[in-house]
């Protein structure tokens, strides 16, 4: 890896400017404490008011007959389907301050994309998986349900209902909630996921290093455990986004739905669930991930810029690469707190949601000279040591 030759008086501008920048992550973090704290829904109780919707529903289900528990079962099918764009048709929004001229021209967008396409690629994907999360408790709730109506509505009136549609909405609904519970359990976003694939890398390494000696199949054995990891991640994922669907549909051609009043109060029901839960929980996600950003930068960052691996000349003249690599690393590092934004979306003042949003603003004001893929800041939890990794070939 080629690190651009600085003097060390150069070098310690460098390090000053990215304390400032690290004291403005900062700064930033507690100013959207303090929004969030201060926001308050226009809605009372709207946990409250959810769960007397859903008790309503179950008691007017119940009065009917086996079809009626199937308007619950496709209604939730359909919301599941098109929810993830109904969040976000807001009435009102709050994206933050507008940008300057300074930073509209602080580059390329273009450019700077392309050169850093894998770390602008992982940043979407974080925004992603991190909104996504935010589904979990609505979608537990909706799919709990839908498996609870299936196996009674088959139990209760067995000669209605065939065994296959009860496995088909018991399978899709528990992959649903999989699906969920596993981004907020392994929480695939935030550097503790970074780590424990940093371990599983050098562990294989470990492994394999005293059998074989060709680095090839070596990288080859790395590549394809990969492969089996990611292809088992995106099977789930599509199950879950794409199978609904069809299920629906399925559903639908099997049963004829006269009453279209009960999809209608049903849809709107299960919709503002989904949206209550989101924003009690989006809430609570988006307080943790600025508080842990605000403890990384104070007691991480700003230490490790005034210690002497970084400030000292004596080790910036024994090894001048290694100082700068390390540095870079921290760069992008703090670059990427400054990215990771929150945005607010709501009914005129009802009901709103917190989601986790990106500036790239920060990361086109120079072109990064490392950027560390594995050392990701969009949440800083509190497990996990942190893996020296040998460093590169520095040149």
């Amino acid at each position: 890896m080629e690190i651009k030759d600085v003097s060390f008086e150069q070098h310690s501008k460098e390090v000053e400017a990215l304390k400032e920048e690290a004291d403005k992550a900062s700064a930033y973090a507690q100013q959207q404490l303090d929004k969030i704290s201060k926001k308050k829904d226009k809605m009372p109780f709207p946990l409250a008011i959810s769960a007397v919707l859903i008790a309503i529903c179950i008691v007017l289900l119940f009065t009917f007959g086996a079809e009626a528990y199937l308007y619950w079962l496709i209604t939730s099918f359909i919301t599941y389907s098109i929810y993830f764009i109904i969040m976000f048709i807001p009435v009102s929004s709050d994206k933050g301050p507008k940008k300057t001229k300074e930073e509209k021209a602080a580059g390329s967008m273009g450019a700077m994309m392309k050169k850093n396409k894998k770390l602008f690629g992982q940043m979407f994907w974080n925004v992603f998986l991190c909104d996504s999360e935010q589904l979990l408790p609505g979608a537990v709730t909706l799919f709990l349900i839908n498996i609870f109506f299936a196996f009674f509505t088959y139990f209760a009136y067995p000669g209605d209902v065939e065994t296959y549609f009860v496995y088909l909405v018991f399978i899709q609904s528990f992959l649903i909630i999989t699906y969920y519970w596993m981004i907020s359990w392994r929480m695939p976003y935030s550097r503790g996921f970074s780590w424990d694939i940093q371990k599983l890398k050098l562990w294989l390494r470990g492994k394999l290093d005293s059998h074989m000696e060709s680095e090839r199949i070596i990288r080859g054995l790395l590549i394809a455990t990969y492969v089996v990891l990611f292809g088992s991640v995106l099977l789930l994922f599509l199950t879950a986004f794409l199978v609904p669907g069809s299920t629906k549909g399925k559903l639908t051609d099997e049963f004829v739905l006269g009453n279209a009043l009960y999809i209608v109060l049903i849809f709107a029901a299960q919709v503002f669930v989904f949206r209550a839960l989101q924003g009690w929980y989006g809430r609570k996600q988006v307080l943790n991930v600025m508080k842990f950003r605000k403890k990384w930068v104070d007691e991480e960052v700003l230490p490790a810029l005034s210690s002497a691996e970084y400030s000292s000349p004596e080790e910036f003249a024994e090894n001048p690469k290694v100082v700068r690599f390390k540095f870079g690393r921290m760069k992008t590092q703090v670059r990427l707190a400054q990215s990771y934004t929150v945005a607010y979306l709501d009914l005129f003042g009802f009901m709103p949601l917190y989601l986790m949003a990106f500036d790239f603003e920060p990361m086109l004001r120079e072109d990064l000279e490392v950027l560390l893929m594995r050392d990701n800041v969009l949440t800083i939890e509190a497990w996990g040591e942190k893996i020296e990794e040998p460093l590169p070939e520095l040149t």
